[in-house]
């Protein structure tokens, strides 16, 4: 169910509402006149943001994990996924990069300056948003000595990035 108010009012405006089987995975993400979300945890789908009207539905390139979440920059949707982000170009109305860790991505994915990082159970991961290669990885252990596994996981796992720094 996914349903539109004015925001000063609180007035009704439109509802689409979905089979018993179906359900949102996703936070509800707006840029461009636009409202994206993920439904059943593998399909992108895209309304509308005056009428609720279905523009487009896109398979991802992999399943979210849970609730996933999702990042708008520079004309871009940066989509947390079971393992990995996948980005999707709003103009070009189309995924056009996903990179795979293997891992659970586990935050919002944090975007500028051409890098996106985000975080895993065990890593913090920086890509280029210009076509999703790797740039750097760190472990998330205290100890560097340590092995990854034998550290607890951070939580929660928030990161940000701003200018030259990435901050978790």
């Amino acid at each position: 169910l996914v349903t539109c108010v004015d925001s000063e009012t609180g007035d009704f405006l439109w509802r689409v509402d979905y089979p018993k089987i179906d359900k949102i995975t996703s936070e509800l993400c707006y840029a461009d006149g636009k409202i994206f979300y993920v439904i059943n945890e593998q399909k992108l789908e895209i309304l509308d943001a005056d009428s609720g009207e279905l523009i487009q539905e896109e398979f991802l390139p992999s399943r979210v994990f849970g609730c996933t979440s999702m990042t708008v920059a520079d004309g871009r949707l940066y989509i947390s996924t079971y393992d990995g982000i996948s980005c999707y170009s709003i103009s070009e109305q189309k995924f056009i990069w996903s990179y795979y860790d293997g891992r659970n991505c586990r935050t919002i994915s944090s975007v500028s300056n051409g890098v996106c990082v985000y975080m895993t159970l065990y890593k913090i991961i920086a890509l280029r948003t210009k076509d999703g290669s790797l740039l750097w990885d760190r472990n998330l252990d205290v100890d560097e000595e340590k092995e990854v596994d034998e550290c607890p996981p951070i939580l929660p796992w928030y990161v940000t990035i701003q200018g030259d720094k990435a901050y978790y």
